[in-house]
């Protein structure tokens, strides 16, 4: 019976899977999800790193989110640089958020760290830069002090180069490096001690943990090491704790660090090899007030305090690994974001959450091929409208694609939805609508590079 059921979840877990962008030149590596445009909807800012077969070595792309989760391409900044880590920071003096990216050799003649502001009028500007001594590309996070950016963490790739940048006023301060002993994985950003200033927590071999107003003075994890760190409180005490993920010679390791009291910890449960895996986001993602813990393709449910168990696996095709959620489609439920990378090309993938890990794969994101041309308007015909029990959809492709078609109410609530593959010249589309109530409904096309919407009502 067990096995049957895990040959089930891989069935319906490979059927949930369908590639949303193809050919993506270069390769996408970090998926950060931020309301770029401050409409009130996540939108989709991309870096990229390099493929053999490109003039430069990476790529800052952008994707607007319409606010049902349907996201079109509007602008790159091309750099020689790879784009493997960036962030989206806050709390700057104009309200708008900047890109947090490093910056290697051919960009400044430096390795380093920049800020760069993109505009709804489509206009980058990289504003400020500051120089690095580092000959290894960097890993980034951002610390806040109430929600304000207080700095950004910075830690070299491989060797124990560390440092902190300082923001004042929206630029980039003061800077302090140091070499530390031991390996340095990243750094990650949170606020462990509930004061509403983050701390900074070094990655690597030991753990070290940076106050931003004492960084001579880390407290240091000697007994556990970590290439990936979440935060959370556990045991719910009030206390933020940490899980620590990391992958050694012998397998993957999971410790449960409990913070016992101010800013003291101690590990409280360990995960061997044999049931460890690198988690990379724990939240309440079905809403049931207890914890979650995702990874590369599965999800594990806390049962305990410090003790998670497997839920359930996705079968995403290979090389793809998670990369970042959020709320993509305003229904309350956090979606999942994948990335895969094959030898010159990358893919993109979004599994979106309909309620309490109901993941559903529709190809909301417009496939777009070079990062150039942006999403086209697509003339769309629908009769008899108003309708009552059948509408039929009319629209004409260039060429053979994908296409999906949903339906919203006036809610702003999916009720309906098909996909398909159009055919070059008139496609026509029959739905059913003998299960909608009377009322005003729109309807989304996609299909290819373009995109359409109209306005429908129903009458029974």
């Amino acid at each position: 019976m067990k096995i049957c059921s895990i040959i089930l979840i891989l069935i319906l877990s490979a059927m949930l899977w369908g590639l949303r962008y193809e050919n993506l030149p270069p390769r996408p590596f970090r998926i950060v999800p931020a309301d770029m445009d401050n409409d009130g909807d996540l939108d989709l800012v991309i870096g990229h790193i390099w493929t053999p077969d490109t003039e430069y070595g990476g790529k800052i792309s952008f994707f607007t989110n319409d606010g049902y989760g349907h996201f079109s391409f509007v602008d790159s900044l091309d750099f020689y640089s790879s784009q493997k880590y960036l962030d989206v920071g806050y709390g700057f003096p104009d309200g708008f958020p900047r890109i947090i990216t490093t910056l290697n050799d051919n960009d400044y003649g430096d390795t380093g760290i920049a800020l760069i502001s993109y505009y709804p009028e489509e206009i980058w500007e990289i504003e400020d830069f500051i120089a690095i001594d580092t000959q290894y590309y960097l890993r980034i996070d951002v610390c806040y002090e109430e929600n304000v950016i207080k700095a950004i963490g910075f830690a070299s790739q491989s060797g124990g180069h560390f440092g902190v940048v300082h923001v004042e006023n929206g630029s980039l301060a003061d800077l302090y490096s140091v070499d530390l002993d031991g390996s340095l994985q990243g750094v990650v950003c949170t606020d462990l001690s509930g004061d509403g200033v983050d701390e900074l927590i070094a990655l690597g071999s030991p753990i070290r943990i940076f106050s931003l107003a004492d960084l001579e003075n880390p407290i240091i994890l000697d007994t556990v090491l970590g290439d990936h760190c979440l935060a959370s409180d556990l045991d719910d005490d009030g206390d933020m704790d940490i899980v620590l993920c990391a992958l050694t010679i012998y397998g993957e390791v999971t410790y449960y660090i409990e913070q016992t009291d101010s800013m003291t910890f101690e590990t409280a449960y360990q995960e061997s090899p044999d049931n460890a895996f690198l988690a990379e986001y724990i939240g309440d993602f079905d809403q049931d007030n207890e914890l979650e813990l995702v990874g590369y393709a599965s999800i594990y449910q806390q049962i305990s305090d410090f003790n998670f168990d497997w839920m359930d696996s996705f079968l995403p095709p290979s090389g793809y690994h998670a990369n970042n959620y959020a709320d993509l489609d305003g229904n309350g439920y956090n979606d999942l974001m994948f990335v895969g990378m094959g030898e010159d090309r990358g893919w993109l993938e979004i599994l979106y959450d309909w309620g309490g890990f109901d993941f559903r794969d529709d190809p909301y994101i417009s496939s777009v091929d070079d990062f150039t041309d942006p999403v086209e308007a697509m003339p769309l015909h629908v009769f008899p409208n108003p309708g009552m029990e059948n509408l039929l959809i009319r629209f004409n492709t260039p060429g053979e694609s994908g296409y999906s078609v949903s339906v919203y109410n006036i809610r702003g609530q999916r009720v309906l939805h098909t996909r398909g593959q159009s055919q070059r010249g008139e496609n026509t589309i029959r739905l059913d609508l003998k299960d909608l109530a009377t009322g005003i409904y729109l309807v989304d096309l996609h299909a290819g590079n373009a995109t359409t919407r109209k306005k429908i009502s129903i009458t029974k």
